[in-house]
C-alpha cells in the first residue's frame, strides 16, 4: 500500500517568495569589553569588567554600596568606584566574621562527661555514683527469702 502524499500547488513554489540572500543566524551578543580608555563605564561594561552580573551592579548602585553618576544614562560607574565598593565587600565580610569569632568566644565552653571517679573531694557526682553502685551491691548480696 503506497502512502498518500498531499498535493502541492504550484503556488508553494513562486519564484517571488524566497528569499534573494540567506537569511543571517542569529548570532548571540557576547559581553563587551569596556575601552581601555573610557573614564565612565555602564552597567554592561562594568558587569563584564568585575564579572558580576548586571542585575548585582544594580542593586549595589541603589544600595549606596557603588557610587555612580546619573548623566544622561541610568547609571555610569567609574573603575575607583569599583575598586572603592570591592575594598567596602571585604571590610564589611571581614567585620562580619570578626563578630561571630568574638560570640563564639564568649561562649561557654562544653563540659566533658564527668569520669567517676574524678578524684576530686566532696564531689557530689562522684558520691552519687558511690552510694548508687554500693546500693546495688547490698541488693545482690541480700539474700531472697
Amino acid at each position: 500500500m503506497m502512502p498518500r502524499f498531499k498535493k502541492l500547488s504550484l503556488r508553494a513554489f513562486r519564484i517571488g517568495s524566497m528569499p534573494k540572500e540567506p537569511p543571517v543566524p542569529f548570532k548571540q551578543k557576547q559581553p563587551s569589553q569596556p575601552p581601555r580608555d573610557s573614564v565612565l563605564m555602564t552597567i554592561h561594561e562594568a558587569a563584564a569588567y568585575s564579572g558580576w552580573t548586571v542585575f548585582k551592579i544594580r542593586t549595589l548602585c541603589r544600595s549606596g554600596m557603588l557610587r555612580y553618576s546619573q548623566e544622561g544614562h541610568p547609571f555610569l560607574i567609574t573603575r575607583e568606584a569599583m575598586r572603592d565598593c570591592i575594598v567596602l565587600m571585604e571590610a564589611k565580610t571581614k567585620a562580619k566574621r570578626e563578630m561571630k569569632l568574638a560570640r563564639l568566644a564568649h561562649k561557654k565552653p562544653a563540659q566533658p562527661p564527668h569520669r567517676s571517679p574524678c578524684g576530686l573531694p566532696g564531689c557530689l557526682t562522684c558520691e552519687a555514683f558511690e552510694r548508687g553502685r554500693q546500693r546495688a551491691r547490698e541488693l545482690m548480696e541480700k539474700p531472697k527469702n
